[in-house]
């Protein structure tokens, strides 16, 4: 499993803000990303699942608000919560 957030700006790809790769449990995760102040921002999610049951994805729970992140989990520090 694989999981990639990408950051657009007006179509054009700026910035990763987030990955994760690998088996990550029954639990569910939350992780928080600080977005930086694009014009006209779009947030893009691609995953690449694996084989059977245990190679699934799936986002829930999706929150976008203004002003910083509290635990910024982005460009790789992760700050995964169960």
């Amino acid at each position: 499993m694989l999981l990639y957030t990408f950051l657009q700006d007006g179509g054009v790809q700026k910035d990763q803000a987030f990955q994760m790769n690998g088996t990550q449990g029954q639990l569910w995760k939350q992780a928080n990303i600080t977005l930086p102040n694009y014009s006209s921002l779009s947030v893009v999610f691609e995953g690449i699942v694996g084989n059977g049951y245990r190679g699934d994805i799936a986002l829930d729970d999706i929150t976008l608000r203004a002003g910083p992140c509290f635990g910024d989990s982005g460009k790789g520090n992760f700050k995964i919560e169960t």
